[in-house]
């Protein structure tokens, strides 16, 4: 996993492997409508239909988390053919009422 993974790797490698494929992200979430929480490590959030409610969000979730995959899969497939580490890639969608705030 990811830990594993930034134990072998220089910290300015690991760095800009996650830019690059967050990037990536950042430009797919944009495009759909949906809004980036955080990062945190490997780990990217997103939430739809905030701040304004879209009826449209479970499908433009749904969309995007399918770009997505396909995004990491091909950038996966490249880096695997130069020998270079890859992120793998799992996706969780939930529907329902979201809250947030800053807290602290």
């Amino acid at each position: 996993g990811f830990t594993l993974l930034a134990e072998r790797m220089e910290p300015a490698a690991l760095i800009g492997l996650l830019d690059q494929y967050f990037t990536a992200f950042d430009e797919i979430v944009t495009r759909h409508g949906l809004e980036k929480l955080k990062t945190i490590g490997d780990a990217y959030m997103a939430v739809a239909g905030v701040p304004t409610a879209n009826r449209r969000h479970p499908i433009e979730t749904c969309l995007a988390a399918l770009e997505i995959h396909a995004v990491t899969a091909r950038m996966k497939a490249q880096r695997e053919k130069m020998r270079l580490p890859a992120l793998e890639l799992r996706v969780g969608i939930h529907t329902g009422p979201v809250i947030s705030g800053v807290v602290g």
